[in-house]
């Protein structure tokens, strides 16, 4: 007789925890990647990669490290371990993380949509079709109601959605990059 795991309520299973780091992995910040080098060029991109690699790769250390030393195993209670002072400056921090998550999906969001809509037929300068008003919409109907949720397991769907409409979005990139390599004046880099 098999039977499931059983999830302590206000956690999430390990499929929903597999989800949300594979959409985090691969969200905004990977498909603003091309953005980002475009605008600094391939080397100074390379080393701010590698740069952002290792600085995560050190504090994901050191986060694991200090909870094998405290055997603190949960986040908002370590960092109640060094005092309020870094409790606060970590709860700063991680909402600066955050909130730069969020510009980049609404930017995302924004520049998608607003393309699909004009692909659709409506008019650049039409309602429907006006960017700041689709951002708008976006976070007042999808985004809000989905922070406000009390039990996070719900957003076990939102995941696997988001994750659909992600690796749509790289698909579309990819295709989009492959279509005009053989435009004229098309120049990779550019």
């Amino acid at each position: 007789e098999t039977t499931k795991p059983v999830v302590p309520n206000g956690t999430s299973s390990v499929f929903v925890t597999i989800l949300n780091m594979m959409k985090l992995m691969i969200g905004s910040g990977m498909l603003s990647l091309p953005w980002a080098f475009a605008h600094v060029g391939l080397y100074p991109g390379i080393i701010a990669c590698i740069f952002c690699a290792t600085f995560n790769f050190i504090s994901a250390m050191f986060l694991i490290y200090s909870a094998e030393i405290t055997q603190v195993f949960e986040y908002s209670a370590l960092l109640s371990r060094l005092g309020v002072v870094w409790e606060y400056a970590s709860a700063l921090v991680l909402l600066y993380v955050v909130s730069g998550s969020l510009l980049g999906y609404l930017i995302l969001i924004g520049d998608f949509v607003n393309d699909a809509i004009i692909q659709m037929g409506a008019a650049p300068d039409a309602i429907p079709a006006q960017r700041e008003l689709i951002i708008i919409l976006f976070t007042v109907f999808l985004l809000t109601p989905l922070v406000l949720l009390k039990d996070l397991t719900a957003l076990r769907y939102s995941s696997f959605i988001g994750i659909a409409a992600i690796l749509y979005c790289v698909l579309l990139l990819i295709a989009t990059t492959i279509s005009h390599v053989n435009t004229p004046g098309f120049e990779l880099g550019s």
